[in-house]
């Protein structure tokens, strides 16, 4: 696997690596997150802490594999091995002045006939063995200049490439960041919005509840108050009712023992009277019967005066003789009178 290859994520990487799914390990999602599109698989091992290793390099293989990420480029081809190569001129000696002037060549433009042709005057056909070991070290040397000029260039030009996809990682971070802080800011705000609606629901809900539960209550202590006012209505008429029955009841007694008591009295007075009347004509009759008997025995007792007085005179008549026989008869017929 070159170091230098680019991967980017897929848009299953991306739903993972922003968290909308879960799965990959913590350490794969950091590797996965880490890749951008525009980093090389060097720069990835770094920004996570890892080495470019066999265990690095099979998460990137799993994660190609699973659809994760896709590669963009495969790197500079042998670009591992450039970088010893660049080193050896170094402690070489300079380049001669003629080969600086001409311009840089890249690894693919270098043909080292026509370098050989153009800086090399031409030589005999023949020559001595020193003169072809001379131009066979000139050469080496251009060839090592030209290879040499060649890695510089490739580093230059990977170091331009990093620096780039640096620049342009770090504005797509910075752009992300700020992205994901609008986003976070834009969410919190959202959450609070919800948040208030939520609240805001909830009180009135409770508020509702309250005004429920009191409308309730005051409807239970009116119908409780208007029940016991009943019921004391309901026992004060009983109590009234019961007072007045009884009431009632003892005025009818007191008038029926007053009536009995008159009528016994009356009844009383009336015997009373009846003995008394009674008793008076008893008396009056008992009198009249005296006054009757003592008149009648004075009567009597006249008549028998009277009788025995005449009886008397005409016994005195009978014995007187002569003329007086006329004055005998008047006194006789004056007593007869007098019987009658």
């Amino acid at each position: 696997m070159n170091p230098t290859a680019i991967y980017s994520k897929s848009g299953k990487g991306v739903q993972e690596a922003s968290g909308k799914t879960s799965l990959l390990q913590r350490t794969d999602r950091a590797v996965l997150a880490a890749i951008d599109g525009r980093a090389t698989l060097a720069d990835v091992a770094q920004r996570v802490g890892k080495s470019f290793d066999a265990a690095f390099q099979g998460i990137i293989n799993q994660l190609d594999k699973d659809g994760f990420i896709r590669q963009v480029t495969t790197g500079a081809p042998g670009a591992a091995a450039a970088k010893p190569a660049a080193a050896a001129p170094a402690a070489k000696a300079p380049p001669k002045p003629a080969a600086k002037a001409a311009p840089e060549p890249s690894l693919g433009d270098l043909d080292f006939s026509s370098l050989g042709a153009s800086k090399l005057p031409s030589r005999p056909a023949a020559k001595a063995p020193g003169a072809a070991l001379e131009q066979t070290t000139v050469l080496a040397k251009a060839r090592e200049e030209a290879e040499a000029k060649a890695a510089a260039e490739r580093e230059k030009l990977k170091k331009e490439a990093e620096a780039k996809a640096r620049a342009e990682m770090e504005a797509q971070a910075r752009a992300e960041a700020e992205g994901k802080l609008k986003e976070e800011a834009a969410g919190r705000a959202k959450a609070e919005a919800e948040a208030k609606a939520k609240a805001a629901h909830e009180a009135a809900a409770r508020a509702a509840a309250e005004a429920k539960a009191q409308a309730e209550a005051e409807t239970r202590a009116k119908i409780e108050a208007e029940t016991k006012a009943k019921l004391e209505a309901e026992r004060k008429a009983r109590e009234q009712a019961e007072r007045k029955a009884k009431e009632e009841a003892e005025r009818a007694r007191k008038e029926a023992e007053d009536l009995r008591q008159r009528l016994e009295a009356e009844r009383m007075a009336r015997e009373a009277a009846e003995r008394r009347a009674k008793q008076e004509a008893e008396a009056k009759a008992k009198l009249e019967a005296e006054r009757r008997r003592e008149e009648e025995e004075a009567a009597r007792r006249e008549a028998e005066g009277a009788a025995a007085a005449a009886a008397a005179a005409m016994a005195n008549v009978e014995a007187a003789p002569g003329p007086g026989d006329g004055v005998s008869k008047k006194a006789k017929k004056k007593d007869n009178f007098a019987d009658s």
